[in-house]
């Protein structure tokens, strides 16, 4: 069950990170929202390999 919650975590951070990129007006923040939304993104990949074996 810990890994759904920190999955479903992970995923609304990364959404938290696209409206982020997507309201700002800084450069900067855009590319911070986007690297988090890149983060998430990887993260859950990750965890969706270790799940089925075929992660590290």
């Amino acid at each position: 069950m810990g890994n759904w919650i920190a999955g479903i975590a992970a995923s609304a951070l990364g959404l938290a990170g696209l409206v982020a990129a997507a309201k700002s007006a800084d450069p900067l923040m855009y590319v911070v929202g986007l690297m988090v939304f890149a983060a998430a993104v990887l993260f859950d990949f990750w965890m969706i390999g270790v799940a089925t074996g075929r992660g590290r």
